[in-house]
């Protein structure tokens, strides 16, 4: 079976390449109208949008300002994006219409990741002299960069300009309070955390597919209860010591409250959730299993821990970014054959209960000090999401879903895990709580739902936390 699976992944991407060669070339010049494409040699970026008014830049470039440029700039010789061909047409006409030049860069040296990044874009701002006019960054920042002026809503111009395949599930993830302010081209779909299992391990102990057992809907609570404990029982007897579950504690929490039809905050009320009584009992489930030394003892956050990749633990947590990219399990880094599920449903739960929790999105932002009343020049906010907007090439639906399951195919080298993902693809929820605050210290969740998982009192130890979190959330919205 993984034989014939692996040749018709193969066939697929061979065709889908062959398409592609014979689209056109690289490098080709395009000429493009608002509603239709003349070509010479390039693929045809042929759309029935009107586009966006036009506004005179006056030669003003627009600065772009994203985390690895050959990833954004398709006239970069290492992209290494998709669509290079039509978004440099894209690009080519754009310029034209608004006359301007798109450029892109990276961030300073002395702005990395985290809060030095942020308060580097409110500071430049501040000065008069933003870094750039649109920012990749990560929702978890929002908060700060609203409070400091270093980004602006979009809101009416998501309302005014979007294009029709805009996907609006993307203002969920971009929205603060009651504005939005992140925004992307691609559609929003479920390629977030899920329970990854050793298939080699699972094939030694002669369990049943989870995956198999998840298409059928008999993957609950109860189910994976009887699994791991028959998986550990099996386990103990090898000369290696071996485990039925591995990884941080507080993600299996949060994700397991999630399966259980729970949030750790409420997107909706934008009220701590981590205490209902379907988030507790989820919590419990894992307290109880917990308790039958099941669990790696010394567990990593994120990628895993040596027992992992040595190839001693049954059930993982991770993402399916982790199984391609070589920064995590991808380019053979594990020495055995990954299968994915979805996590358990809880007994009580349904599919439609069902929800992914995704923490912190990249997506793009306009730089302040570009008020439309205020700005010096015809560079605005309004003509910069204009520009943004028709840089983008938007896929239907349709077509990106199609590109997901490549890319899952890619990831699992099983037809039952493609199922299984594939049937949650709308089943993920912006998770506010690390946006509210950063969640390490030792009073907070991934500590704190750590040890209610090890041991127990989970009901006491999360309804003081929620106090701690109901001052966190207040400050949040600005009632402090």
């Amino acid at each position: 079976m993984k034989i014939l699976f692996r040749s018709m992944l193969l066939l697929t991407l061979v065709a889908l390449t062959v398409l592609i060669t014979a689209c056109g070339k690289d490098g080709a010049k395009t000429t493009t109208t608002v509603a239709s494409t003349t070509t010479t040699e390039a693929p045809t970026v042929t759309t029935t949008w009107e586009g966006n008014p036009a506004v005179n830049l006056q030669g003003e470039p627009i600065v772009i300002m994203c985390q690895i440029v050959a990833e954004c700039d398709p006239f970069d010789e290492n992209y290494v994006g998709k669509f290079q061909a039509e978004k440099q047409a894209l690009q080519e006409h754009v310029e034209a219409k608004y006359n301007t030049e798109i450029q892109y860069t990276t961030f300073p040296t002395d702005a990395g990741w985290g809060p030095s990044r942020y308060n580097k874009i409110i500071q430049s701002v501040t000065s008069g002299a933003p870094l750039a006019h649109i920012y990749q960054l990560t929702t978890q920042w929002i908060p700060p960069l609203v409070q400091g002026n270093g980004i602006v809503p979009v809101t009416e111009f998501i309302q005014e300009y979007r294009h029709p395949l805009y996907d609006e599930k993307q203002n969920e993830f971009g929205k603060y309070l009651d504005e939005v302010y992140g925004f992307d081209s691609t559609w929003v779909l479920n390629d977030t955390a899920g329970l990854y299992y050793n298939m080699d391990l699972l094939e030694e102990i002669g369990l049943e597919s989870p995956a198999e057992l998840w298409n059928k809907g008999e993957w609950t609570f109860s189910a994976f209860r009887d699994m791991v404990l028959e998986a550990q029982t099996a386990l103990d007897e090898k000369e290696t010591k071996s485990y039925a579950i591995g990884g941080s504690w507080a993600q299996w929490a949060q994700n397991f409250i999630g399966a259980n039809g729970g949030y750790l905050v409420n997107p909706y009320t934008t009220e701590i959730a981590f205490h209902s009584p379907v988030a507790l009992e989820a919590v419990n489930f894992l307290h109880e299993l917990h308790g039958h030394n099941v669990w790696e003892p010394n567990p990593a956050i994120d990628q895993g821990s040596p027992d992992w990749f040595d190839g001693n633990i049954l059930f993982h947590f991770g993402e399916m970014w982790f199984n391609i990219s070589k920064d995590r399990w991808g380019e053979g880094k594990l020495g055995f054959e990954v299968g994915y599920v979805p996590w358990p449903i809880g007994d009580d739960a349904s599919l439609d209960d069902y929800r992914t929790p995704k923490m912190g999105q990249i997506m793009w932002f306009i730089s302040g000090g570009y008020d439309e009343e205020t700005a010096e020049g015809p560079v605005t906010s309004s003509a910069i999401f204009r520009v943004w907007n028709e840089l983008q090439y938007y896929q239907t639906y349709e077509d990106r879903l199609t590109d997901f399951e490549i890319t899952i195919m890619q990831a699992y080298d099983d037809p039952a895990s493609v199922q299984a993902n594939l049937s949650i693809i709308d089943k993920v929820y912006n998770e506010l709580l690390f946006s509210v605050d950063s969640s390490w210290d030792a009073d907070e969740w991934y500590i704190v739902a750590g040890q209610a998982v090890m041991n127990g009192d989970v009901n006491s130890k999360f309804t003081a936390m929620k106090q701690l979190y109901d001052g966190y959330l207040a400050a949040y919205k600005g009632e402090e």
